[in-house]
């Protein structure tokens, strides 16, 4: 079982890094299209530093609130009050820090966006062709028979066996 401990509003720190990234990335898209988006994964990963910002520039002003000084009257010893705003005992602006540092090395290394393929389809790269021609939809414009490649033998397929030949009946005597 996953236990999740904060302190504050430190609990907002994932969502607020996550409504950075989904913003960079969903105004990229409406801006240039989904083929650019597609074709530049840095551009989740910029998401990512401006979600860490975000999650930074909240956490400093959440965490450097004026602390509340409380005196006891019968000791005379006074306690400091200080609001805290934690995931997992770390402050939310260290968490941006995070977010930022990592999404800047990703975005500089060019790494994959989560769900991306590792390698580019490009136009020297590009994916697995089919074996299977395409359909033909003109009947005049069909493919030579030597042009349709042979299927690769396949080990765990094995075609089915010939049927036996049947003997002719011999006539009863």
């Amino acid at each position: 079982m996953l236990f999740i401990r904060w302190t504050g509003n430190g609990i907002y720190s994932p969502l607020i890094i996550a409504i950075g990234v989904f913003g960079v990335t969903s105004v990229t898209k409406a801006l240039y299209g989904s083929t650019f988006y597609a074709s530049h994964p840095s551009v989740f990963w910029l998401g990512l530093v401006l979600g860490g910002f975000l999650c930074w520039w909240t956490g400093v002003s959440m965490n450097n609130d004026e602390p509340e000084v409380l005196e006891d009257e019968q000791t005379g010893h006074r306690v400091i009050l200080r609001k805290k705003h934690t995931l997992y005992s770390i402050q939310m602006q260290w968490w941006g820090v995070a977010a930022m540092v990592v999404g800047a090395i990703l975005a500089v290394l060019g790494a994959p966006a989560p769900g991306w393929h590792s390698t580019p389809r490009t136009a020297s790269n590009p994916p697995a062709a089919h074996d299977t021609p395409a359909p033909v939809t003109d009947p005049k414009a069909a493919p030579e028979p030597s042009a349709i490649p042979e299927p690769t033998a396949n080990p765990q397929h094995k075609p089915p066996p010939e049927p036996e030949p049947v003997p002719a009946a011999t006539p009863a005597v």
